[in-house]
């Protein structure tokens, strides 16, 4: 078995984007990988940290809720990564503390970090037994202490396995005094930092870590388009065509608070051969007042997901704006919940409904809990949120819908949600026009929602954006950006090769 350990001297390093490139090429040459990202943080529920500081959380198809770079790798590979790969500092104490609470033991030894949690790290990694290599990125910098317990793990690897180590900094010197010996590929980072914060190797680097590859595994690697890739040039390409696309949301300050929505966007866009304008709209301070002058010229509005109050009304409210002025919209999770309350209150008359999350009293609690709407689907995660709908579950599709054109039934979708429509007042929306398009595997909940005589009006409980690749985008998305292609092309007046 073999091993391939990245590390870094600073945090921050762009160590993800040479773990990108690797996995990229090796999948171009139908090499499978495990990628473990070793996270030195203490969190231990990454799904409830704020996307606004540390980015978004990303959900595996077995419901993990991992860190934001196994989903940079999985849209990088052919196929979809286990939520194990990705494991923080806070969990494997978390893990010690419960398996000592749960031996039966007496006498059980003082825990301590040189053996206890060492050992459950080294055991850890090297359960990854799928695949002959496995990548793994050692997130922060090695002169934090919660990075050198992940080291004294590595360094028994040499016991047993084929290692080699790539290191980023400005020296090797770091990596000597926690390793005991020197990296077998040194990146100086201030001489590709501003290429790599851009998400770009220069081509020097490229042949470096290619040449690298080769000689470690002792085979030839066949070359590939870097356009297909996380390694992309960000919206560089020139296109005769440019659209402009808003994102409405709470975290909207963090690039990555959006990230996979954003990328699988500017994948959609690359695949229509159009280019792209982001325009990142703050919901909290979105209102009627306002909301012109921030969507007017929008040829595509996207509302993604979050939870508690972030900036709902301003969400509804580009909702609206919208639908009434013939945008086409995207909306995802929260996104989607918000499109049920909107149409529901503006077309249906039902004033006061809103999401018992928020307003326990509301009139009409048109999002409820799981626990209250279904019995089934259903795990438990944690005590905040409860029940909950998580990973890979299959959705049905009704006929004749943009639905039945972008999503197969009976595929599996990835959820990540503790709320859901109210079936109880489903029946009074959907008269007033509201299309459930797609429902779940057992045909009682609705996931997804349309109107007809509109460009494009479109909204998941699920998240697509988790289920996309950078060489191939979801076909909602693809659908989404060609639709506001037209937008733009019936402003200028001009017609739309497809």
């Amino acid at each position: 078995m073999k091993w391939l350990v990245i590390s870094s001297d600073e945090r921050s390093s762009s160590k993800t984007v040479v773990s990108a490139y690797i996995a990229a090429l090796l999948d171009r040459n139908s090499i499978q990988i495990n990628y473990i990202k070793l996270n030195p943080a203490l969190s231990v529920k990454l799904g409830l940290l704020s996307p606004e500081s540390v980015g978004e959380a990303y959900v595996t198809y077995d419901g993990g809720q991992v860190d934001k770079d196994i989903g940079i790798i999985e849209r990088s590979v052919s196929y979809a990564l286990p939520g194990r790969s990705c494991l923080t500092l806070g969990q494997a104490i978390d893990i010690v503390n419960v398996t000592e609470l749960g031996s039966k033991t007496c006498g059980y030894d003082f825990l301590s970090i040189d053996q206890h949690l060492r050992d459950y790290v080294y055991q850890y990694i090297t359960n990854f037994k799928d695949h002959v290599i496995n990548v793994i990125e050692l997130g922060g910098s090695i002169k934090e202490t919660g990075v050198q317990i992940f080291c004294q793990a590595i360094k028994k690897l040499h016991e047993l396995s084929d290692i080699t180590t790539i290191h980023i900094g400005d020296s090797i010197n770091d990596f000597e005094r926690v390793f005991s010996t020197q990296p077998e590929l040194f990146i100086n980072y201030t001489e590709n930092a501003k290429f790599m914060k851009n998400r770009q190797l220069t081509k020097a680097l490229e042949t470096q870590l290619h040449s690298h590859l080769e000689n470690y595994l002792k085979v030839k690697l066949a070359d590939f388009d870097l356009q297909l890739t996380y390694l992309a040039p960000l919206d560089k390409q020139i296109y005769p065509q440019t659209i402009r696309i808003a994102i409405v949301g709470r975290y909207v300050a963090n690039d990555s608070g959006y990230l996979s929505i954003i990328d699988n966007v500017r994948a959609a866009a690359h695949n229509n051969s159009v280019g792209l304008e982001l325009h990142k709209v703050q919901s909290l301070y979105l209102n009627d007042q306002n909301v012109t002058s921030n969507l007017q010229h929008m040829h595509g509005i996207i509302v993604p997901g979050g939870f508690g109050n972030c900036g709902l009304e301003g969400k509804i409210c580009a909702i609206k704006f919208a639908r009434e002025n013939r945008i086409p919209l995207l909306a995802i999770c929260y996104g989607f919940q918000m499109t049920v309350i909107e149409y529901a209150r503006n077309v249906c008359g039902m004033d006061g409904a809103d999401t018992f999350e928020i307003d326990q009293n509301c009139k009409y609690p048109l999002i409820d809990k799981l626990t209250k709407i279904l019995q089934t689907e259903q795990r438990k995660d944690g005590e905040q949120y409860g029940v909950m709908n998580l990973g890979d579950c299959k959705v049905k599709v009704k006929e004749g819908t943009i639905a039945s054109t972008c999503f197969n039934e009976n595929d599996a979708e990835r959820h990540w949600h503790s709320y859901a429509v109210n079936m109880k007042y489903w029946d009074q929306v959907e008269k007033g026009g509201l299309i459930g398009s797609i429902r779940n595997e057992a045909g009682n909940l609705v996931v997804g929602v349309e109107i007809k005589d509109h460009p494009f009006f479109f909204a998941s409980q699920f998240h697509p954006e988790f289920r996309a690749k950078y060489s191939c985008p979801h076909e909602i998305f693809i659908k989404f950006i060609a639709a506001g292609k037209k937008q733009d092309a019936a402003q200028q007046g001009k017609s739309v090769k497809e």
